[in-house]
């Protein structure tokens, strides 16, 4: 009688299994790997470029692009097959910054296909994808400094306060936020260089300056750990949940009624920096963006200097 014994597929089949097939097959002892030509070769290798953070939110959208193209060969992808995913989005309902972020997705991973095996994938048949233009609604996301200050004014815990004003003054994502460690600052006389761990580990040095700096030394241990969180709970590690929660309930203490979240500081940081007169390149690399065009959306509305010193409060 032959045995039933679990199929052994890359991480990503945990999170994308091929349609029509359960975790148990009938199988040899040891499972074959993936053919060089088939989605789940690369899904794996494409994924891990990818920043820890954000894998199963890539691996989602891919399994819901592949799902739909009922997980046909990559030798049949189409340009026109593409765009049909992208109308079917439309016709869901789906906004068009999020019809835009998956269709890029895909179009991602197909490019990284075609760079590295163009015997699987000829042409980058992604590249010459009609995509929906994003809405952009960064405007109604950016606090004014009014806001931002009586966010600050009201916050009464020093914990929390040196968290929002780091947050801040240093224009961080909030996972770059909750991953700082004692060991992670080093302290100037005018400024606080913080060495960030950024998307796609990247790493970067932004300097903390005024009162986001005297906030993070009003909560520094004399003797602290170095391996220690800067921003922890009872339970270690804060949690992104926990910031989330923590900056919600300080908003609303300050009487904002919009739904702000961790990342309007940041978009708060790189808007109220340019109209101070800080430099585009400059605040572009305190962000950690890759390329300026990122940076300049906020038009709208160097290793000893930070765009946090254009700050004015």
């Amino acid at each position: 009688m032959t045995s039933l014994v679990p199929v052994v597929l890359p991480p990503i089949a945990a999170l994308m299994p091929m349609p029509n097939t359960g975790i148990w097959e009938t199988a040899p002892e040891r499972a074959a790997a993936p053919a060089p030509d088939s989605w789940l070769y690369w899904l794996p290798r494409w994924i891990a470029r990818k920043a820890t953070t954000t894998q199963a939110v890539y691996a989602a959208e891919i399994r819901c692009f592949l799902d739909w193209f009922q997980w046909a060969p990559i030798a049949s992808l189409t340009t026109v097959a593409i765009e049909a995913y992208q109308q079917r989005l439309v016709n869901a309902g789906d906004r068009p910054s999020t019809i835009a972020r998956k269709t890029a997705t895909v179009c991602s991973l197909i490019s990284y296909i075609h760079k590295r095996d163009q015997v699987v994938m000829p042409r980058n048949v992604g590249a010459a994808v009609e995509r929906v233009r994003p809405d952009n609604r960064l405007a109604e996301r950016i606090m004014s400094e009014a806001e931002v200050l009586r966010i600050f004014d009201r916050e009464e815990n020093p914990r929390n306060l040196a968290m929002l004003r780091v947050m801040y003054g240093g224009g961080l994502r909030i996972s770059e936020l909750c991953g700082l460690k004692w060991k992670d600052v080093v302290w100037r006389d005018d400024a606080a260089l913080v060495t960030v761990l950024g998307k796609g580990s990247k790493v970067r040095t932004v300097l903390i300056y005024g009162a986001a700096r005297a906030a993070l030394a009003a909560i520094a241990p004399a003797d602290a750990d170095p391996e220690a969180f800067m921003f922890s709970t009872v339970h270690g590690k804060m949690s992104r949940i926990y910031a989330v929660e923590l900056v919600r309930k300080a908003a609303e203490r300050a009487g904002i009624k919009r739904p702000v979240s961790c990342h309007w500081f940041r978009h708060a940081f790189a808007t109220h920096a340019l109209e101070h007169g800080a430099p585009l390149p400059l605040v572009s690399a305190t962000l950690g963006h890759s390329n300026l065009s990122t940076t300049g959306r906020y038009l709208h509305a160097r290793p000893n200097e930070s765009a946090g010193k254009y700050l004015s409060i």
